[in-house]
């Protein structure tokens, strides 16, 4: 079981601390004076290190060899409360020769349907996802 804590530090300064002594900042100040990410912020992040984490692993047993793998995500939320996600776009970067594109293209369709439990549970609470993929060779 994962246990965590946040303990406010000053008016919307606040400091996750895991268990385990891991700690990480949250901050819901404005964004001249940000020293760390907001919960929202952190959603995306989450969603995409849990696609990224996928995709490695499922590229690595394809035998897909990359030089290189980025995913870029962005998230437009809505006016009205709750400003959940409405839309969330990932782009999948990979560097390599030799890849092939409907492989990779597999791979990514895998985490964002059975594999991304981030990525599920924020398409289950109503925001629409979309990616797309690139593919350089240099």
């Amino acid at each position: 079981m994962f246990r965590a804590s946040i303990k406010e530090l000053e008016e919307g300064l606040f400091i996750a601390k895991s268990s385990d002594g891991r700690v990480m900042i949250i901050d819901s100040r404005e964004k001249e004076f940000k020293s760390g990410f907001s919960p929202m912020e952190l959603l995306l992040i989450a969603v995409a290190g849990c696609t990224a984490i996928d995709m490695s692993t499922i590229l690595g047993k394809m035998r897909q060899r990359y030089e290189d793998l980025e995913v870029v995500i962005e998230g437009e939320r809505r006016k009205d409360y709750p400003k959940i996600y409405e839309e969330i776009n990932i782009k999948y970067k990979l560097r390599g020769r030799d890849l092939d594109y409907s492989k990779v293209k597999r791979a990514a369709e895998l985490s964002q349907e059975k594999y991304c439990s981030v990525g599920l549970t924020v398409k289950r609470g109503g925001s629409k996802i979309d990616y797309e993929i690139e593919i350089s060779d240099e």
